[in-house]
């Protein structure tokens, strides 16, 4: 909380050591608006909120969910994707081995600051040609994978 007073997002009601209340700021709301804007200046705009409380006076934001940056939710998603393919009883030893390859290439890839659309399109058809019992799992970061890398 005292970061997001720090840098003018929310407005801190203090008593003596601590805060009473915290109430959003015109260029806090500005900057939950245009998450595109300030994706690099603030990357916790990633955060899930789960639960909103508010008056007229100001609002209380109450995140259930603890902040998850895209590279964890990637990272969530790959482990997931990882762990399908090792119970995955009917493929060869070889072929896990070659999918395991290219979930590291293709999550490598998605986590690199410009990923190449590329890169994580031949990585993604090869997937989707050979394991399609990931593809469920990694759809969304692939998809904001390719947000990022296209601008």
């Amino acid at each position: 909380m005292s970061y997001l007073d720090e840098k003018g997002l929310i407005s801190l009601s203090r008593g003596i050591g601590n805060w009473f209340y915290a109430r959003i700021t015109a260029f806090g709301i500005d900057v939950v608006e245009n998450k595109e804007k300030y994706g690099e200046e603030f990357p916790f705009l990633q955060t899930v909120v789960q639960e909103i409380h508010g008056d007229v006076y100001g609002t209380i934001i109450q995140a259930v969910k603890s902040q998850v940056s895209f590279n964890q939710q990637a990272s969530n998603a790959f482990q997931q994707a990882r762990i399908l393919t090792e119970t995955n009883e009917g493929i060869s030893p070889s072929l896990r081995e070659e999918i395991q390859e290219h979930l590291n290439l293709l999550e490598k890839e998605l986590k690199t600051k410009e990923p190449d659309a590329g890169k994580i399109q031949k990585s993604w058809i090869w997937l989707k040609r050979n394991a399609t019992w990931v593809i469920p799992t990694l759809t969304q970061v692939v998809l904001e994978g390719l947000k990022i890398a296209l601008g």
